[in-house]
C-alpha cells in the first residue's frame, strides 16, 4: 500500500485491447452528487424512517454537537476508504494499492491499479455501502443508545456512496463478463498476468 497526495500516475495496462471506461471527470461528479443527494439520501433516510423516529434519526443535530458532527464525518469518509481498502486483493498490502488526499477537491480516496474480476471490483465499490450504511441499520437494533450517530453515519456514507454507485453501473453496462478491469480501464487479461510470480492471480 502506498500513501499519496494526489492520485497516481496510471500505470502500463496490463490488458490486451484495454479500453476505458465512459467517466468523464466533470460529469462524474455531477451525476455522483446528484444520485448521492436525490437517490441515496432519501432512499436511506426512508430506510431508517422505517425503524426509528425523526427524533433519533436527527438526534445528533444540535448546537453542542458541531465538533463532534465534523469528527464524525471525517471517521465516516476514513472508513469508507477503508473498506474499499480491504477488499483490494491481499487486503490493500501490495505496491498496487494506493490511499491518498486528491489536491483539487479534497477528496480522501483507495484506489487498486491492478488487475480485479468484474465481480471482484464490484465487491470493492460495494463494500463501503454494505458495511458502513447496511449494517449500520442492524448494529442500530443492537446499541439503540448509538441509533442516532449510526443514523448520521449510515445516511451520510450513503451519500457519499453515489460515485461508487455510478461507477459501478457504468462498468457493469460497458464490461463484458468474461473481462478484468485495472482502475478505470477494462479488457482481457495478459498472459505475463497470468503468471504465479506475478503475485497478481485474481
Amino acid at each position: 500500500m502506498k500513501f499519496k497526495f494526489g492520485f497516481p500516475s496510471e500505470p502500463d495496462s496490463m490488458l490486451d485491447g484495454a479500453r476505458r471506461l465512459a467517466l468523464p471527470i466533470k460529469k462524474t461528479y455531477i451525476v455522483a452528487t446528484a444520485i448521492g443527494f436525490f437517490i441515496m439520501l432519501p432512499l436511506f433516510y426512508g430506510m431508517w424512517r422505517m425503524r426509528w423516529s425523526n427524533d433519533v434519526i436527527f438526534g445528533v443535530f444540535k448546537a453542542d454537537t458541531i465538533l463532534p458532527l465534523l469528527s464524525a464525518m471525517l471517521v465516516t469518509v476514513i472508513a469508507h476508504e477503508f473498506c474499499h481498502l480491504v477488499m483490494h486483493p491481499f487486503c490493500g498490502l501490495t505496491d498496487k494499492s494506493y490511499v491518498g488526499l486528491d489536491k483539487k477537491t479534497g477528496l480522501v480516496y483507495a484506489q487498486y491499479l491492478g488487475v480485479v474480476s468484474k465481480m471482484h471490483f464490484t465487491a470493492i465499490d460495494v463494500a463501503p455501502l454494505v458495511i458502513g450504511t447496511i449494517i449500520s441499520l442492524w448494529l442500530a437494533s443492537m446499541m439503540p443508545e448509538w441509533a442516532s450517530w449510526l443514523a448520521f453515519a449510515s445516511i451520510f456514507n450513503a451519500v457519499g456512496a453515489g460515485g461508487d454507485v455510478y461507477i459501478l453501473a457504468v462498468a457493469w453496462r460497458e464490461v463484458p463478463a468474461q473481462m478484468s478491469l485495472q482502475g478505470h480501464r477494462f479488457g482481457k487479461k495478459t498472459a505475463s498476468h497470468l503468471k504465479i510470480g506475478n503475485q497478481e492471480r485474481i
